[in-house]
């Protein structure tokens, strides 16, 4: 006699984050978006923690030919951060910032979880800022003078 094994058994073997399927306490909450009127529900929901957490989720649904949708902060007005029966890449967990620089020129690499605003708290920038979000993942941040 063999033992099969689940797929999302053989995902949750190969990353440091967590895989939610239907049947996980935490999916429900897992696989909400910002926006009520989405209710959509993923096979799975991959919380990554690193990069190494993405291209293992990638590489998933591309063996098991599911449709990714990838979440940053879950606030696409259109759903677009969920899928029905596909997989969910939620970057969430991977939020942090790196400085470059003083807080009076700065640039900062986001991580893609993280908000503008966010970054902006953890940088402890003083209200009066120019914030730049182009491109998303780099944020600068330049004191008005005064």
């Amino acid at each position: 006699m063999t033992t099969e094994t689940h797929p999302a058994a053989t995902l949750r073997a190969q990353i440091a984050g967590s895989v939610l399927s239907p049947s996980d306490a935490a999916y429900e909450d897992a696989r909400h978006v910002h926006n009520g009127l989405i209710d959509r529900r993923p096979a799975l929901v991959v919380r990554c923690h690193g990069t190494a957490d993405v291209q293992a989720a990638v590489r998933f649904a591309r063996e098991h030919r599911l449709e990714i949708a990838v979440r940053g902060g879950g606030h696409s007005g259109a759903g677009l951060a969920s899928v029905d029966g596909g997989l969910v890449i939620d970057l969430s967990p991977m939020n942090g910032v790196e400085m470059n620089g003083t807080i009076e020129a700065a640039s900062t690499m986001r991580r893609p979880g993280m908000s503008v605003r966010t970054t902006a708290q953890a940088m402890k920038v003083p209200k009066a800022v120019a914030i730049s979000d182009a491109p998303p993942a780099i944020t600068s941040v330049l004191t008005i003078a005064s």
